[in-house]
């Protein structure tokens, strides 16, 4: 799957409560810098986590977000972005910056 993810500068996944331990390793492998997740589970949150920072992936945030309010369920929303390592083993920064790009739609 990393060749399929070739010429991507981000990735979003929500996966279901076993999570995303094939897109977690795929995503490890690709080139990609961003990846936003969201996850239901915060155990297999954490797994998937892992996988990413082994990758190359530094976690710059997590948000809680308690959108069931009279339930013990919490949905987590986080940010990884790719770093690379220097020879050193010390982190130089993101390993590719974002380009954002704005989608304008015309009417016929």
């Amino acid at each position: 799957m990393p060749e399929a993810l070739a010429g991507y500068a981000a990735a979003v996944f929500n996966p279901p409560r076993a999570g995303a331990s094939r897109q977690a390793e795929a995503l490890a492998a690709s080139t990609i810098a961003t990846v936003v997740a969201v996850s239901c589970n915060p155990a297999t949150f954490a797994r998937d986590a892992a996988r990413l920072i082994s990758g190359g992936f530094r976690l710059l945030r997590v948000v809680p977000v308690d959108q069931f309010v009279w339930t013990p369920h919490l949905e987590l929303a986080a940010v990884f972005r790719r770093m690379i390592r220097a020879a050193d083993g010390n982190d130089r920064g993101l390993r590719a910056r974002i380009e954002t790009t704005t989608l304008v739609s015309e009417r016929g």
